[in-house]
Protein backbone atom coordinates (compact mmCIF):
# COMPACT_ATOMS: atom_id res chain seq x y z
CA UNK A 1 0.00 0.00 0.00
CA UNK A 2 1.56 3.31 -0.97
CA UNK A 3 0.88 7.16 -0.79
CA UNK A 4 2.04 10.36 -1.96
CA UNK A 5 2.82 12.64 1.04
CA UNK A 6 3.58 15.64 1.68
CA UNK A 7 5.38 16.82 5.48
CA UNK A 8 4.45 20.14 6.58
CA UNK A 9 6.51 21.92 9.89
CA UNK A 10 3.67 21.50 11.99
CA UNK A 11 4.34 22.65 15.69
CA UNK A 12 7.31 23.47 18.13
CA UNK A 13 8.28 22.43 21.53
CA UNK A 14 11.03 21.92 23.79
CA UNK A 15 11.58 18.30 22.26
CA UNK A 16 12.15 20.29 18.83
CA UNK A 17 10.48 20.65 15.77
CA UNK A 18 7.49 18.61 14.66
CA UNK A 19 5.99 17.82 11.34
CA UNK A 20 2.67 16.59 9.78
CA UNK A 21 1.98 14.80 7.18
CA UNK A 22 -0.50 15.33 4.08
CA UNK A 23 -2.16 12.55 1.85
CA UNK A 24 -1.84 13.17 -1.36
CA UNK A 25 -2.88 10.53 -3.36
CA UNK A 26 -6.34 9.78 -2.65
CA UNK A 27 -7.93 5.87 -3.92
CA UNK A 28 -9.75 3.52 -0.96
CA UNK A 29 -7.28 0.88 -0.10
CA UNK A 30 -8.49 -2.47 -1.52
CA UNK A 31 -10.35 -4.88 1.36
CA UNK A 32 -9.45 -7.64 -0.35
CA UNK A 33 -5.79 -7.18 0.06
CA UNK A 34 -5.72 -7.75 3.58
CA UNK A 35 -7.30 -9.57 6.36
CA UNK A 36 -9.21 -7.15 8.91
CA UNK A 37 -8.59 -9.60 11.55
CA UNK A 38 -5.23 -9.44 11.53
CA UNK A 39 -6.01 -5.80 12.29
CA UNK A 40 -5.59 -4.72 15.71
CA UNK A 41 -7.79 -1.42 16.36
CA UNK A 42 -5.86 1.17 16.10
CA UNK A 43 -5.09 0.06 12.35
CA UNK A 44 -8.64 -0.66 11.58
CA UNK A 45 -9.59 3.19 12.93
CA UNK A 46 -6.83 4.63 10.75
CA UNK A 47 -7.93 2.40 7.54
CA UNK A 48 -11.90 3.74 8.32
CA UNK A 49 -10.64 7.72 8.70
CA UNK A 50 -8.26 7.26 5.50
CA UNK A 51 -11.93 6.05 4.11
CA UNK A 52 -14.31 8.66 5.06
CA UNK A 53 -11.11 11.46 4.16
CA UNK A 54 -10.83 9.93 0.66
CA UNK A 55 -14.60 10.00 0.18
CA UNK A 56 -14.78 13.43 1.01
CA UNK A 57 -12.48 15.02 -0.55
CA UNK A 58 -13.46 13.16 -3.89
CA UNK A 59 -17.18 12.60 -3.57
CA UNK A 60 -18.32 16.19 -5.43
CA UNK A 61 -15.76 15.37 -8.05
CA UNK A 62 -16.77 12.12 -9.53
CA UNK A 63 -19.37 10.05 -11.14
CA UNK A 64 -22.77 9.24 -9.17
CA UNK A 65 -21.47 5.80 -10.09
CA UNK A 66 -17.83 6.43 -8.48
CA UNK A 67 -18.85 8.20 -5.43
CA UNK A 68 -21.32 4.83 -4.88
CA UNK A 69 -18.37 2.74 -5.22
CA UNK A 70 -16.28 5.29 -3.08
CA UNK A 71 -19.42 5.22 -0.22
CA UNK A 72 -18.59 1.33 -0.02
CA UNK A 73 -15.43 2.14 1.57
CA UNK A 74 -16.45 4.79 3.84
CA UNK A 75 -18.70 2.56 5.67
CA UNK A 76 -18.15 3.65 9.31
CA UNK A 77 -17.58 1.04 11.92
CA UNK A 78 -19.44 2.81 14.81
CA UNK A 79 -18.79 0.45 17.58
CA UNK A 80 -14.49 0.86 16.74
CA UNK A 81 -14.68 4.77 16.35
CA UNK A 82 -17.09 5.41 19.41
CA UNK A 83 -14.08 3.03 21.29
CA UNK A 84 -11.48 5.14 19.56
CA UNK A 85 -12.68 8.40 19.47
CA UNK A 86 -13.21 8.12 23.77
CA UNK A 87 -9.79 7.50 24.00
CA UNK A 88 -7.98 10.45 24.54
CA UNK A 89 -4.67 9.59 24.16
CA UNK A 90 -5.62 8.31 20.54
CA UNK A 91 -7.19 10.88 19.79
CA UNK A 92 -4.08 13.64 20.82
CA UNK A 93 -1.98 11.18 18.54
CA UNK A 94 -3.68 11.20 15.75
CA UNK A 95 -4.25 14.97 15.29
Amino acid sequence: IENLIVAHAHDESEFGHFIRFETLSLCPIDTATYNPYLLNDMERYWLCRYHRNVYEALKDHVSDRARAWLARFAEPDEQLIARMENNQELAESLN
